[in-house]
């Protein structure tokens, strides 16, 4: 911070003779084309203004600007022609989904892509750009919750103009007038948990989740949201995002790319208090200090408007060799703000699973709809890899990645103590399984945990040894599932017909079945 100062003092002065550019923003400028001049305006405005912290704002967010964008996507058949369909036109997700099906019956299968790309270093106008600063600083001075935040705080979690990838809009002005009068609502102007408490409880009317939003292809903006009034977990993020920063509240949106106990993902709130802790909250849903995560988490990331060099963006320049979520240049590893983790090493044996020629990295992976999904990665140096802050009593997957997942070893769990516990089948005799259709079950041995849901159809129970092994099809109706000779200490998952990829992954523990 102290360098962008300097670096902002000694513009601000040059600028009285003569109007200079450093290096850093010379490529930018150069990156932005046509839209050059605009930002050239913004950088001179603050340069003649002669506020120094404003001027550092502005350097801070074109220091950062590239890379942040908005897709416009389009729906497609397998011809690439686009077929019309707005999320807007339909009241719920089975009405959206019910014209999705129709449409991929009138025309093939239909899929999502990016008909255009808007780069906001080619877009973005010198005047928003002012506001913004002026605006974010004006908050930042004026309200009383937010003056004893330094200037750090400021920067990362006040004066961005965007969240993720949606399309800026003016928030500023909106929220900034929504709450004029919030300090004289409140009993302790100075407390911003209680200006972050008012202004959620306000927000619960504007927007509610609606899961028709899954069906969306993208984030929505602020003025969708303003209109529609519903959203995803990442749309009601956002716009509580907007709400708080305009009002000068520190706030963030963490993530889980996959939990790894459950199906999906989720993205929720972080509240950031003046000594640096983390309060979560479900912007326009659930207040701080009233939310709690459903589900275990492995890793939790923390959306960034400033560039992370020590992510993997920028040390794979291969995008084949980077699995989806891993590859953001604008997130930050938090989390040991939301459970006990531990650090590992994971050994590997390249004679039992070769090791892919280029691969530089381990990933670590857990199982989430269906699939095993890398959730973090470490350099491999001398046949081993270290994982930092990983989330205990979970199970894992070493692997490798380029374009798919490739098993570097057999699965993992992470125990509590921080040990592996290593599922590969040795030193365990053969099992025999019963499945009861109830909510309790049990082995041939007693036992009291091994259940299915009871409804009638096909099964398939696999066992996990470099890739999912099938042990046999049972059909049932609603009887008892039984299969015999099963090979113990691995990893097992049990489907059904025209149901795979919502079923959990279990292993047992003193005949005990334990789900993953």
């Amino acid at each position: 911070m102290k360098k962008i100062i300097i670096l902002s003092l000694f513009l601000a002065i040059a600028g009285c003779v003569t109007i200079s550019y450093p290096t850093v923003f010379q490529e930018i400028l150069q990156a932005a084309g046509d839209n050059s001049l605009e930002l050239k305006k913004a950088i001179n405005y603050f340069q003649n203004k002669g506020n120094f912290l404003e001027l550092s704002s502005l350097y801070f967010l074109l220091e950062n600007i590239e890379g942040h964008h908005y897709f416009e996507f389009g729906l497609f058949d397998a011809q690439n022609n686009q077929i019309e369909w707005h999320i807007e036109d339909y009241a719920s997700y089975q009405k959206a989904k019910a014209a999705m099906d129709s449409l991929e019956n009138q025309y093939g299968k239909l899929h999502w892509d990016k008909a255009k790309k808007i780069e906001d270093v080619q877009a973005i106008s010198s005047q928003y750009l002012i506001n913004n600063v002026e605006l974010a600083y004006q908050a930042w001075k004026n309200k009383p919750w937010a003056q004893q935040f330094p200037y750090q705080s400021f920067q990362e979690y006040i004066l961005p103009y965007r969240v993720n990838n949606e399309p800026i809009g003016n928030w500023r002005q909106f929220f900034l007038k929504e709450y004029q009068d919030l300090p004289q609502k409140l009993e302790n102007p100075e407390d911003m948990i209680e200006a972050a408490t008012y202004i959620n409880e306000k927000l619960k009317s504007w927007v509610k989740f609606d899961s028709k939003y899954y069906l969306h292809p993208t984030d929505q903006s602020f003025m969708q949201m303003l209109r529609s009034g519903k959203g995803r977990c990442e749309d009601m993020s956002t716009f509580a995002i907007y709400a708080m920063r305009a009002n000068g509240i520190c706030v963030a949106a963490d993530y889980t790319p996959y939990w790894a106990d459950s199906n999906n993902n989720h993205v929720w709130n972080a509240l950031i208090t003046l000594d640096g802790k983390t309060i979560p909250f479900m912007g326009c849903e659930v207040n701080p200090g009233e939310y709690e995560l459903a589900h275990k988490v492995a890793k939790v990331y923390r959306k960034s408007f400033r560039k992370q060099q020590q992510n993997l963006a920028f040390q794979q320049n291969n995008a084949d060799r980077i699995p989806p979520w891993l590859g953001s240049k604008f997130s930050r590893d938090v989390t040991p703000f939301y459970t006990k983790v531990n650090d590992i090493v994971v050994k590997l044996d390249t004679l039992k699973y070769p090791q892919p020629e280029n691969s530089r990295f381990l990933f670590l992976a857990v199982f989430n709809n269906g699939a095993w999904r890398p959730i973090d990665w470490a350099e491999i140096e001398q046949n081993s890899a270290e994982f930092i802050d990983m989330g205990l009593e979970i199970m894992y997957l070493p692997c490798y990645y380029n374009r798919k997942v490739i098993p570097a070893g057999p699965p993992f769990i992470l125990q509590k103590n921080g040990k592996q516990y290593v599922l590969d089948g040795k030193k365990a005799k053969n099992l025999s399984i019963t499945f009861t259709a109830v909510d309790k079950a049990k082995f041939t041995s007693p036992s009291d945990s091994l259940y299915f849901e009871g409804e009638e159809g096909k099964y398939e129970l696999f066992f996990w040894h470099k890739k999912w092994i099938s042990l046999g099809k049972k059909t049932t109706t609603g009887q008892a599932l039984h299969f015999s000779n099963i090979p113990a200490n691995r990893i097992y998952r049990l489907t059904k017909t025209n149901d795979i990829g919502n079923e959990r992954i279990f292993s047992f523990k003193n005949e005990k079945q334990i789900w993953w």
